[in-house]
């Protein structure tokens, strides 16, 4: 198929910073470069810690101004932000998604506690959105504490507003 166009593909990571020492990070990079092979890749991180090892793919951020202040733990895009920062966040996805969608055929999102919440976006903007999910709901986990049913109900809370 000479002259066929490759495919446009994003690979939204709304959860995660782009630090390719952290395990979720390089995940993303690995899927990314081999998608990278036979397709044109964009990979859209919260914010750039560190450059990327790979060319196979552009990388992109989607709030540089969210990077966190001192020596990253690890590439948790929200670990630590409080309720108005984190919607504020939510508005700069807004805007990104408004901006580069139409760019892109499909537009992958890697699950995060909003799981869903790009893909309805990309969905409703007329481009295939697809979820990468790859933390199944831990319906059947015991919970043996006020923690595990804080995060339960944040996880559920989430996921509902997020869509499925």
């Amino acid at each position: 198929m000479s002259g066929a166009r490759r495919l446009r593909i994003a690979y939204v990571v709304p959860g995660h910073n782009l630090l390719a020492s952290a395990g979720p990070t390089r995940n993303v990079l690995n899927l990314a470069a081999a998608l990278g092979q036979h397709a044109d890749v964009t990979v859209a991180f919260r914010s750039i810690l560190e450059p990327s090892p790979h060319q196979a793919f552009r990388v992109v951020e989607i709030e540089p101004s969210g990077r966190p202040s001192g020596i990253p733990v690890d590439d948790a895009a929200a670990r630590g932000i409080g309720p108005l920062a984190f919607y504020s966040y939510l508005r700069s996805i807004d805007r990104w998604v408004r901006k580069e969608t139409a760019s892109f055929d499909v537009v992958l999102e890697k699950s995060w506690l909003l799981s869903g919440y790009v893909s309805r976006k990309t969905v409703r903007a007329g481009v295939p959105g697809v979820l990468v999910e790859n933390i199944p709901p831990m319906l059947d986990e015991p919970i043996r504490g006020l923690s595990d049913l804080v995060r339960r109900v944040r996880h559920r809370t989430a996921r509902a507003w997020a869509g499925r």
